[in-house]
């Protein structure tokens, strides 16, 4: 992965030239792109780490623990909560 952003010698902050200022005084470019796909991902990893846990319920209340689809879920549970833990690890919550 190309990196597109470097932190500033001496000033403790992050620095891009992978931004572009707009008139409106938005910004676009490379790096904002890929932050709003980062977001994205994160948003949607708050929501399953929400969900899962609902539909893990309903497959106990049919008896279904030992299933495929019980064990896959579970899995998944514990993959984005492993995630999440590492995100936050670095800072973003």
């Amino acid at each position: 992965m190309e990196r597109l952003t470097e932190l500033a010698e001496g000033k403790g902050k992050y620095i891009s030239k992978h931004i572009l200022a707009e008139e409106n005084g938005d910004f676009s470019g490379e790096a904002i792109e890929r932050l709003a796909k980062f977001e994205n991902l994160l948003e949607e990893m708050m929501h399953q780490k929400d969900e899962l846990p609902r539909e893990l319920a309903k497959l106990r209340e049919q008896g279904k623990e030992k299933t495929y689809s019980f064990r896959e879920i579970l899995s998944n549970k514990l993959t984005i909560e492993t995630f999440l833990r590492i995100m936050k690890d670095f800072g973003i919550e």
